[in-house]
């Protein structure tokens, strides 16, 4: 089982998310679960999305129009960059993950920057494949047991699906 615990994530101009907002998780050992809570088309989804997109550069299935990736208020203004960060802590340590997004490279997002935070603040960036680093934190494989979509869950009920996850 991973041993990973979410301690915010950072979003700009990523989507529906206009200029930069800050989201923290509960990370407290006792008081671990964050909930999220709203009104259908505000967002919910597209903070699943941006976790997975940092990670793993891809998205939920049923998500709409995945490579429309900067916020369209942004674009109008003029902005070229989206960004995602993803604090997260795993065996004592604290992380940050990293994936960017320039519309006039559009490849820029290809690659995911993970760092070490040591405890006086400074970064230390790992230098082997950011990759295969958070796929031994996570593997891409399992993400969808713990970063799931909780909207379309019913369609893990339906019986054509009961084979799959009985697996």
């Amino acid at each position: 089982m991973p041993n990973m615990l979410l301690e915010k994530i950072t979003i700009c101009d990523w989507r529906c998310f206009y200029g930069e907002q800050l989201i923290e998780f509960a990370s407290k050992t006792d008081k671990n679960v964050t909930l999220i809570h709203a009104e259908n088309g505000v967002g919910k989804t597209s903070l699943l999305n941006a976790l997975l997109w940092c990670f793993y550069k891809k998205t939920t299935a049923r998500f709409e129009k995945p490579d429309d990736i900067l916020n369209h208020q942004a674009k109008r203004e003029g902005k070229t960059k989206a960004e995602i960060a993803v604090e997260f802590s795993h065996e004592d340590s604290l992380y940050e993950a990293r994936r960017i997004y320039r519309s006039n490279a559009p490849e820029s997002q290809n690659k995911v920057i993970v760092s070490k935070i040591n405890f006086d603040g400074k970064e230390q960036t790992i230098r082997e494949d950011p990759k295969l680093f958070l796929n031994s934190v996570l593997p891409e494989e399992m993400a969808g047991h713990f970063l799931f979509d909780g909207e379309h869950a019913e369609a893990l009920t339906s019986k054509s699906s009961a084979i799959r996850v009985s697996k």
